[in-house]
Protein backbone atom coordinates (compact mmCIF):
# COMPACT_ATOMS: atom_id res chain seq x y z
CA UNK A 1 0.00 0.00 0.00
CA UNK A 2 2.93 2.58 0.79
CA UNK A 3 4.43 1.69 -2.52
CA UNK A 4 0.88 3.07 -4.25
CA UNK A 5 0.51 5.85 -2.35
CA UNK A 6 3.96 7.30 -2.77
CA UNK A 7 3.21 6.32 -7.07
CA UNK A 8 -0.37 8.33 -6.11
CA UNK A 9 1.69 11.64 -4.21
CA UNK A 10 4.39 11.55 -7.34
CA UNK A 11 1.33 11.14 -9.89
CA UNK A 12 -0.42 14.00 -7.87
CA UNK A 13 2.88 16.30 -8.13
CA UNK A 14 2.79 15.94 -11.78
CA UNK A 15 -1.06 16.41 -12.76
CA UNK A 16 -1.24 12.83 -14.18
CA UNK A 17 -3.49 11.44 -11.51
CA UNK A 18 -6.58 12.80 -13.80
CA UNK A 19 -5.88 10.50 -16.74
CA UNK A 20 -8.30 8.24 -17.45
CA UNK A 21 -4.98 5.40 -17.75
CA UNK A 22 -3.96 5.57 -14.21
CA UNK A 23 -3.69 2.01 -13.16
CA UNK A 24 -2.81 2.80 -9.92
CA UNK A 25 -5.52 5.29 -9.17
CA UNK A 26 -8.54 2.87 -10.85
CA UNK A 27 -7.24 -0.48 -9.40
CA UNK A 28 -6.03 0.39 -5.82
CA UNK A 29 -8.57 3.09 -5.34
CA UNK A 30 -11.31 0.40 -6.63
CA UNK A 31 -10.72 -2.26 -4.24
CA UNK A 32 -10.70 -0.77 -0.83
CA UNK A 33 -12.67 1.68 0.73
CA UNK A 34 -10.11 4.36 2.45
CA UNK A 35 -10.34 6.97 4.86
CA UNK A 36 -8.39 10.27 5.74
CA UNK A 37 -6.95 10.26 9.36
CA UNK A 38 -5.37 13.80 10.97
CA UNK A 39 -2.18 12.62 12.99
CA UNK A 40 -0.59 13.94 15.70
CA UNK A 41 1.66 13.05 18.57
CA UNK A 42 1.13 13.31 21.81
CA UNK A 43 4.38 12.67 24.12
CA UNK A 44 5.84 10.16 22.20
CA UNK A 45 2.63 8.45 20.47
CA UNK A 46 0.86 8.84 17.47
CA UNK A 47 -2.70 9.13 17.64
CA UNK A 48 -5.07 9.52 14.47
CA UNK A 49 -8.98 10.65 14.47
CA UNK A 50 -11.06 10.98 10.82
CA UNK A 51 -10.51 13.85 9.03
CA UNK A 52 -14.36 14.03 8.42
CA UNK A 53 -14.97 15.21 12.18
CA UNK A 54 -11.94 17.56 12.54
CA UNK A 55 -13.52 20.98 12.36
CA UNK A 56 -10.20 22.73 12.51
CA UNK A 57 -6.27 22.73 13.89
CA UNK A 58 -5.60 25.97 15.29
CA UNK A 59 -2.86 27.42 18.15
CA UNK A 60 -3.83 26.48 21.60
CA UNK A 61 -6.10 29.49 22.79
CA UNK A 62 -6.54 30.47 26.73
CA UNK A 63 -8.30 27.39 28.50
CA UNK A 64 -10.55 28.29 31.13
CA UNK A 65 -10.64 25.66 34.69
CA UNK A 66 -13.99 24.90 35.76
CA UNK A 67 -14.39 24.27 39.57
CA UNK A 68 -15.25 20.30 40.10
CA UNK A 69 -13.74 19.43 36.95
CA UNK A 70 -13.88 15.47 36.17
CA UNK A 71 -9.88 14.36 35.55
CA UNK A 72 -9.72 14.96 32.18
CA UNK A 73 -11.76 18.05 31.43
CA UNK A 74 -8.76 20.99 31.01
CA UNK A 75 -11.30 23.33 30.65
CA UNK A 76 -13.35 25.10 28.14
CA UNK A 77 -12.48 27.91 25.55
CA UNK A 78 -13.94 29.74 23.08
CA UNK A 79 -13.33 28.76 19.31
CA UNK A 80 -15.04 31.25 16.93
CA UNK A 81 -17.46 32.42 19.02
CA UNK A 82 -18.55 28.90 20.36
CA UNK A 83 -18.11 27.44 24.23
CA UNK A 84 -15.54 24.42 23.49
CA UNK A 85 -15.02 21.78 26.02
CA UNK A 86 -10.98 20.63 26.04
CA UNK A 87 -9.85 17.28 26.87
CA UNK A 88 -7.12 16.37 28.59
CA UNK A 89 -5.74 13.14 26.17
CA UNK A 90 -2.00 13.53 27.60
CA UNK A 91 -3.69 12.63 30.87
CA UNK A 92 -6.21 9.91 29.50
CA UNK A 93 -2.72 8.39 27.99
CA UNK A 94 -0.82 8.68 30.63
CA UNK A 95 1.70 10.97 28.42
CA UNK A 96 4.33 12.91 31.01
CA UNK A 97 3.46 16.06 30.98
CA UNK A 98 6.70 18.36 30.20
CA UNK A 99 7.91 21.90 29.16
CA UNK A 100 5.69 24.24 27.20
CA UNK A 101 6.01 22.53 23.35
CA UNK A 102 6.38 25.17 20.57
CA UNK A 103 4.46 23.01 17.96
CA UNK A 104 1.52 22.20 20.12
CA UNK A 105 -1.91 22.63 18.75
CA UNK A 106 -5.22 22.70 19.62
CA UNK A 107 -7.29 19.84 17.63
CA UNK A 108 -11.33 21.39 16.92
CA UNK A 109 -13.74 18.41 16.52
CA UNK A 110 -17.26 17.88 15.55
CA UNK A 111 -17.89 14.07 16.43
CA UNK A 112 -20.49 12.68 14.26
CA UNK A 113 -23.92 12.16 15.94
CA UNK A 114 -22.67 15.11 19.07
CA UNK A 115 -23.91 18.63 18.66
CA UNK A 116 -21.57 19.34 21.18
CA UNK A 117 -17.83 20.69 20.09
CA UNK A 118 -14.72 19.57 21.83
CA UNK A 119 -11.03 20.04 21.47
CA UNK A 120 -7.86 18.44 22.64
CA UNK A 121 -4.39 19.81 22.62
CA UNK A 122 -1.51 17.93 20.92
CA UNK A 123 2.25 17.93 21.18
CA UNK A 124 2.71 18.27 17.42
CA UNK A 125 1.02 17.17 14.26
CA UNK A 126 2.16 14.84 11.69
CA UNK A 127 0.38 14.78 8.36
CA UNK A 128 -2.87 13.36 7.16
CA UNK A 129 -2.66 9.83 6.11
CA UNK A 130 -5.14 7.62 3.59
CA UNK A 131 -5.84 4.34 5.49
CA UNK A 132 -7.90 1.01 4.00
CA UNK A 133 -10.18 -0.61 5.62
CA UNK A 134 -8.08 -3.72 5.97
CA UNK A 135 -5.37 -1.67 6.89
CA UNK A 136 -7.04 -0.87 10.18
CA UNK A 137 -6.71 -3.92 13.27
CA UNK A 138 -9.05 -3.82 16.15
CA UNK A 139 -7.20 -2.83 19.58
CA UNK A 140 -5.52 -4.86 22.38
CA UNK A 141 -6.43 -4.97 25.73
CA UNK A 142 -4.72 -2.02 27.50
CA UNK A 143 -5.78 0.11 25.02
CA UNK A 144 -7.44 3.25 26.11
CA UNK A 145 -11.20 2.85 25.88
CA UNK A 146 -11.61 5.55 23.16
CA UNK A 147 -9.43 4.01 20.85
CA UNK A 148 -10.95 2.43 18.18
CA UNK A 149 -8.35 0.73 15.76
CA UNK A 150 -4.20 0.16 14.98
CA UNK A 151 -2.92 0.30 12.21
CA UNK A 152 1.14 0.42 10.97
CA UNK A 153 3.13 3.18 10.00
CA UNK A 154 6.06 3.80 8.39
CA UNK A 155 6.78 5.61 11.19
CA UNK A 156 5.37 3.57 13.64
CA UNK A 157 1.96 2.17 15.14
CA UNK A 158 -0.85 4.58 14.96
CA UNK A 159 -4.08 4.46 17.39
CA UNK A 160 -7.12 5.37 16.05
CA UNK A 161 -9.30 7.73 18.18
CA UNK A 162 -13.00 7.39 18.07
CA UNK A 163 -14.26 10.69 18.31
CA UNK A 164 -17.79 9.84 19.21
CA UNK A 165 -16.02 8.06 22.58
CA UNK A 166 -14.33 10.93 23.81
CA UNK A 167 -17.00 12.45 25.39
CA UNK A 168 -16.66 8.89 27.88
CA UNK A 169 -13.57 10.56 29.26
CA UNK A 170 -15.67 12.98 31.49
CA UNK A 171 -16.70 10.12 32.88
CA UNK A 172 -13.87 8.97 34.57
Amino acid sequence: MAEALLELDLLEGIGLQDLPGSLVRDEYFAKSNFEKFVTFYIGEMLFGVPADEVAEVVHPFRVTPLPNMPPNLIGITAVRGEVVAVLGLKQAVGARAGAAIVKEKLIVLNPKGSKMQMAFPVDKMHEIVLLAEKDISPTRGGTPSFVCGLANLNVGNLAIIDAEGLPDLLDN
